[in-house]
């Protein structure tokens, strides 16, 4: 998500370190994972007992499919 401040283009982006990449701890938090529902998304999280010094890891998925009463347009 873009947006414009002072006539400059801002990206939204999160650092390296803050990505979930890993397709082995992908698997395992949709395995392990909880999970609640607040419209329209989905939150699953695993806590990490191990290691409290990491920062949290963030996933973000978007459906293809159009939520009803989305608009169509794209950005």
């Amino acid at each position: 998500m873009n947006g414009e401040h002072n006539g400059r283009i801002l990206k939204a982006t999160l650092p390296s370190e803050e990505r979930l990449k890993s397709i082995k701890f992908i698997e395992e938090l949709f395995k392990r994972g909880s999970s609640y529902f607040l419209h329209p998304f989905k939150i699953v999280y695993l806590a990490d007992k191990k290691d409290n010094s990491a920062p949290p890891k963030i996933l973000v998925s978007v459906p293809k499919k159009v939520l009803k009463g989305q608009s169509t347009e794209t950005f």
